[in-house]
């Protein structure tokens, strides 16, 4: 087959030496999924969650799950790269998942191939920010709920929409809806409120991306005898709320410090963070 030629940011490459093929689904369809994993200490933390529920999504597109495909070699890989790149402290992963066959929207094969990245940062623990958040509203498009809902796509054009919306507007981060008018999450992060003693946070069904870090706090919460709620979330009862805190894999906690006229505390937050950092280390 004649190798054709490629435009890449306007520099013409042959198609083998760009990399990835331009026909890669993840590229044209957004069909691919993928993970974006915490590391301390040179060791990527909850990966049996990540593994678990990356193969349920790709198990919702109808990929191919060959028999190698289990928790043991996802470790390896990741593992394998992290020695490579000598990430012997802090860092964070990219493990990407995308269905190799070609085709146009309807693919030839479900078989899958795998990208990882691997880069260290500065920080070996989780940190709680010290100044609080400004957060903000995007309600130009709202989210549907769905079955793809649980998991992260590569179909994110909402959420660049919103986090570019954020940064022109002058907030750290905003909320997003779904089209029932219930709160669902921010551009990365899952939200909790906390409300006169209790733990309140979007439930699955409301169309949230079913975070890692997410569960861990609902999982701290109950281990610590605190009341935590998983239900649908009015934007209104964010006034109601002594403290807000967004949560993801990668950055932990983040605590919020204002919402309109609202102030929030960060106590909360304090108290969470610490126990994440004790059984991350």
């Amino acid at each position: 087959m004649t190798v054709q030629s490629i435009n890449l940011n306007g520099n013409i490459l042959d198609e083998d030496k760009v990399g990835l093929s331009v026909h890669n689904r993840a590229f044209k369809y957004g069909d691919s999924l993928f993970e974006t994993i915490r590391v301390i200490n040179g060791k990527a933390l909850f990966l049996e969650d990540h593994f678990s529920r990356l193969s349920r999504g790709m198990k919702t597109l109808h990929y191919d799950l060959p028999n190698y495909w289990d928790l043991a070699y996802f470790k390896k890989e990741i593992q394998k790269l992290l020695d490579r790149n000598e990430v012997n402290r802090g860092g964070r992963v990219r493990f990407t998942v995308f269905r190799k066959g070609e085709g146009y929207y309807t693919p030839k094969s479900s078989e899958f191939g795998f990208t990882i990245e691997a880069y260290s940062n500065e920080s070996n623990s989780f940190i709680l920010n010290e100044t609080g958040l400004k957060l903000g509203i995007y309600d130009e498009v709202r989210l549907s709920i769905n079955k793809f809902s649980p998991f992260k796509t590569t179909n994110l054009l909402t959420y660049i929409d919103a986090g570019i919306q954020a940064k022109s507007t002058g907030f750290d981060d905003v909320l997003l809806m779904n089209t029932k008018g219930n709160l669902v999450e921010s551009v990365s992060s899952n939200v909790f409120l906390y409300i006169n003693g209790i733990l309140y946070t979007p439930s699955i069904n409301e169309g949230p991306v079913a975070g890692i870090l997410r569960k861990k706090i609902i999982q701290l919460a109950k281990k610590n005898g605190k009341p935590v709620i998983e239900t649908s979330i009015s934007i209104s009862v964010l006034e109601e709320a002594s403290e807000i805190f967004l949560t993801n894999a990668i950055s932990g906690i983040k605590w919020v410090s204002g919402f309109g006229k609202t102030r929030y505390f960060h106590k909360e937050a304090e108290f969470y963070i610490s126990e994440l950092n004790k059984i991350s280390a």
